[in-house]
């Protein structure tokens, strides 16, 4: 990881685009698999701002997907 990018990190308000940051690059989500992998609650209690941040957005984007289909969605 860049110091560029722990910089900007550091910098840019993350709550605002989580799911950017997530999969962006190693930054958060390196750590973050490995803190689930290893089920270490220590690891993962540092993680709990950023996943509750990350949770609201996914579950914001699911309403709005949700509503703009009201259609039945076929999968072949």
């Amino acid at each position: 990881v860049s110091l560029e990018r722990v910089e900007a990190f550091e910098r840019d308000d993350v709550a605002q685009n989580p799911i950017e940051w997530y999969t962006k690059d190693a930054l958060i989500h390196g750590p973050m698999n490995k803190a689930f992998r290893t089920r270490n609650p220590k690891l993962i209690h540092q993680f709990q701002y950023f996943l509750v941040i990350l949770h609201d957005q996914l579950e914001k984007l699911w309403h709005e997907q949700r509503d703009r289909r009201r259609a039945p969605f076929v999968v072949y």
